[in-house]
């Protein structure tokens, strides 16, 4: 009963932030793929801490890693949506036509990218120092979690990046077909 109420709360927790997400970034498919960059790294890790690492069990503790991980992914997708959004303005202030793609990714990077780089290695470090504790339960939750804030990093920066580049261009072909029928 204890673990079924514990599921309830997860897929309560996710359902929200999915909510949170689609109404924040303004699209169903960012939206999705903005929570797929914080379940994702679960089963990576979960892989490379069986497999690679050789631990046959996970503990309650490690299991919390999903709440965690779910905020700080959250976070990461907002601070790289708002820098494409300003990149867009910033080109649109400057009186400009669109920059090419690959200016504006680069642009995206500058700006967010390192930003969230520091922050996702200082908070993976911290995670992985746990790896020193004498208590299994703390030394497994720390190498989980640190695993999983820097997968996070590597999807955020690559799956959802590709993820708004695809959406602009959806959205700029739409707008294209407007007018034009118009």
């Amino acid at each position: 009963a204890a673990l079924r109420s514990d599921l309830l709360l997860v897929y309560a927790s996710l359902t929200f932030l999915l909510a949170y997400m689609v109404l924040s970034l303004r699209s169903l498919f960012l939206g999705v793929m903005g929570l797929l960059t914080c379940i994702l790294p679960f089963p990576a890790v979960l892989f490379f801490h069986r497999v690679l690492c050789g631990y046959s069990k996970l503990n309650m503790l490690t299991f919390t890693s999903l709440w965690i991980i779910s905020g700080i992914g959250a976070d990461n997708v907002f601070v790289l949506t708002e820098a494409w959004h300003h990149s867009r303005r910033q080109l649109v202030y400057r009186g400009r036509r669109p920059a090419p793609l690959a200016h504006r990714m680069s642009s995206v990077y500058r700006e967010a990218g390192y930003a969230m780089f520091i922050t996702s290695f200082t908070t993976a470090m911290a995670f992985f120092g746990n790896a020193s504790s004498g208590i299994f339960a703390i030394r497994t939750f720390g190498l989980f979690l640190g695993g999983l804030v820097l997968t996070n990093y590597v999807l955020v920066m690559s799956w959802y990046a590709a993820a708004l580049a695809l959406h602009q261009a959806t959205m700029d072909t739409l707008n294209q077909l407007r007018h034009s029928n118009n």
